[in-house]
């Protein structure tokens, strides 16, 4: 058997549709896993030092879930764009089509690097005269933190400043100064004797950790197994943290 003319001219007319099939048929044999892709969007900070760590777990019991993970700080625009749910950091307002759940309140500790310890015992005290590690977005938390302890310490509010707690944790460990931080984002430092906890008197901010989610996307099988699996290691980070 061979082609006809007519067939050789009809094979040209046809071998882009056949391309195009082809591409398409890949496409969807594709679809079944990249349903089970789940856009997560987290704080810079609580992504890298909190939740990454942990993520093995999450997909040990959800093997079926495939992870993509990015940054992101303030509103997101669920509407233009496939991220399924946020965890944010702010208050529990968010504009219509979504909903937001707190996870915890925001609670500071005073850590400083043992080199600026000098030998000495991990106290309050030391911070009278310890350089201090401000917070971008927190100006008073040194004062507020120093007022909560019944402690004077004047130019609470002046010292570097760094706007992502990662940068703080990073320049503290360094020995640049003490630094107020939550304390499950120092777990790694607490651990390994690069920063120690002056005191156990936390402060709350009134800031809150929330769970967002768009309403379109609440539903979604994904999405309810993270929501699950993070409230409940929140509340082991929460139970594991000083009182």
């Amino acid at each position: 058997m061979t082609t006809t003319e007519a067939g050789k001219q009809y094979l040209i007319e046809i071998r882009g549709l056949l391309s195009d099939l082809g591409a398409a048929t890949h496409r969807f044999s594709r679809f079944d896993s990249a349903v089970n892709t789940l856009h997560i969007a987290t704080l810079p900070s609580m992504g890298s030092l909190w939740l990454a760590p942990r993520l093995s777990d999450f997909t040990r019991r959800n093997p079926q879930i495939a992870l993509a993970v990015v940054e992101s700080i303030g509103i997101v625009d669920f509407a233009h764009g496939n991220i399924d749910c946020l965890i944010h950091y702010g208050s529990s307002a968010w504009p219509e089509g979504a909903r937001s759940e707190t996870l915890m309140q925001e609670t500071l500790l005073p850590y400083a690097p043992p080199m600026l310890l000098k030998g000495r015992t991990p106290s309050a005290a030391l911070l009278l005269d310890l350089p201090l590690i401000q917070h971008t977005h927190r100006p008073t938390a040194w004062r507020d933190w120093f007022q909560a302890v019944g402690l004077s310490r004047p130019g609470a509010t002046l010292g570097h400043r760094f706007e992502q707690y990662q940068m703080g944790i990073r320049a503290a460990a360094g020995g640049l100064g003490a630094v107020l931080m939550p304390p499950f984002m120092v777990e790694q430092e607490v651990a390994d004797s690069s920063l120690v906890a002056l005191h156990d008197t936390p402060i709350t901010t009134g800031w809150t950790f929330q769970f967002v989610s768009p309403d379109t996307k609440r539903q979604n099988p994904a999405v309810r197994r993270f929501r699950t699996w993070l409230i409940s290691e929140i509340r082991q980070t929460m139970r594991d943290q000083p009182a």
